[in-house]
């Protein structure tokens, strides 16, 4: 849905254990949520030294059968729509790579804010000229393996940005700073007049 108040993060359940009939004898149901964030006010000469996703837990039902919240990227047919395809917008079905740590939602916050520090690749994904795209998967989608779960499911809930005031949105805090300047700039000293003088290498002097 393009709208609503709050989501359902990691959701995974058996349709026919949530009574969707016995038709749905071995269909799995779970779901995929993109966030996005207009990160185009960083300067593009920047480099991106943290980022941390937040996302604040809606005191909803919740529960827990041994599922993690996958952080990954993809591409959305337009950044103000939902389509059917975007339903498979991920960069890879199956192990894609992941923007973060996996998180347990053994440890979820059900009325407090959760934070997921985004490791390299997410910090790289920050888009410095336009919108930052991060999709949210159930560990189980992500890794191609069905639950072994009976007559339960996975499921917890965070604000969308949609619900009324801003202070419980999804919520992107981006560390950047213009890269250190070069050394030869700072002081007037050629790397080759360093190496020939005290026999460094290149690859030792910029470590």
């Amino acid at each position: 849905v393009d709208s609503g108040t709050f989501v359902g993060i990691s959701q995974l359940y058996n349709a026919r254990d949530q009574g969707y009939g016995s038709q749905y004898e071995d269909v799995w149901f779970f779901y995929r949520n993109w966030f996005l964030f207009d990160t185009s006010g960083i300067t593009d000469t920047h480099v991106v030294s943290a980022t941390v996703l937040t996302l604040t837990g809606v005191e909803y039902t919740m529960n827990d059968e041994g599922s993690d919240i996958t952080l990954s990227g993809g591409a959305l047919a337009s950044n103000t729509a939902i389509v059917n395809g975007d339903y498979n917008g991920m960069t890879a079905l199956n192990s894609p790579t992941e923007f973060a740590s996996r998180f347990d939602i053994g440890t979820w916050d059900n009325t407090g804010t959760n934070d997921i520090t985004l490791n390299a690749s997410g910090r790289a994904a920050v888009n410095l000229t336009g919108v930052t795209t991060i999709l949210e998967r159930a560990s189980q989608d992500v890794d191609g393996s069905e639950p072994g779960w009976e007559n339960s499911f996975s499921r917890v809930h965070c604000f969308a940005a949609d619900q009324s005031g801003t202070s419980n949105d999804p919520k992107l805090v981006v560390t950047h700073a213009l890269p250190p300047p070069e050394f030869e700039a700072m002081n007037g000293i050629d790397l080759d007049d360093i190496e020939a003088v005290n026999g460094i290498t290149e690859a030792n002097a910029q470590a």
